[in-house]
């Protein structure tokens, strides 16, 4: 009767063993889930910044183009007290490369938010590759957890048997 109870409780080991093995590898293709999630969530937030970031980029070249009008309109006002012309070469080259710098400006101001946002859409895709290779990775940790599980029965099994 006692060789009887040591094969029931080696057998329940064994089988408690494989349990054990299965769940974890459910909770390792949970994890992998998880964490394609928030590299999901990462990437969502990673292209509303890159849409924030042209925006930011759009509102800069509008004030850069607004300063520069100001600017032209005091240098022409300031032209035309003083008496000399508004016509006189001098006044008009300053004229023009005072709205030449504020167009030059306005579009560095696009292509800085431009460029800010290509970044942050490149770093939401590396993003989710990152958080799809979580996923691959839990399915192939949960297959070597089930193959340990069906490896420990098999051997319990012949242990048993022999």
């Amino acid at each position: 009767m006692p060789i009887a109870a040591l094969a029931w409780m080696q057998a329940a080991g064994i089988f408690m063993q494989a349990w054990g093995a299965i769940e974890s590898g459910k909770a390792a293709r949970i994890r992998g889930e998880r964490a394609r999630l928030a590299a999901e969530f990462a990437a969502w937030q990673a292209e509303e910044e890159g849409g924030l970031a042209i925006a930011l980029g759009q509102r800069q070249a509008v004030e850069e183009r607004r300063r520069a009008d100001i600017l032209a309109s005091r240098a022409l006002a300031v032209a035309a007290s003083s008496g000399g012309g508004v016509s006189d070469p001098t006044i008009v080259n300053l004229l023009a490369n005072t709205r030449g710098e504020g167009a030059y400006r306005a579009h560095v101001a696009l292509y800085e938010g431009e460029a800010r946002a290509r970044h942050l859409r490149l770093e939401a895709a590396a993003g989710r590759v990152g958080g799809a290779d979580a996923v691959v990775e839990g399915l192939q940790r949960q297959l070597g957890y089930g193959l340990s599980a069906a490896g420990s029965v098999a051997s319990g099994a012949a242990s048993l048997y022999a």
